[in-house]
């Protein structure tokens, strides 16, 4: 599947230090977690790719989900 690169179409906070980037993709959106950089805003390092979600709320609770296991290891 061909991802395109444009602009977010919406940015919402995970946690304190990530941010969950959100694309429109047809009828759902996908996105990727991104670590902030608060020593050079706009440089943020990107962790993982969220596969194509219904919804913006869905793709939140994934990533949610894949921050928390991340953790847990």
């Amino acid at each position: 599947m061909e991802r395109r690169r444009e602009e977010p179409c919406r940015s919402m906070e995970l946690e304190k230090d990530y941010i969950l980037q959100l694309y429109t993709v047809g009828s759902g959106v996908e996105g990727e977690v991104v670590m902030r950089n608060r020593n050079a805003p706009g440089t943020g390092t990107h962790l993982f790719h969220v596969p194509l979600q219904g919804s913006e709320e869905e793709a939140a609770s994934w990533a949610h989900t894949a921050l928390r296991a991340i953790r847990e290891g």
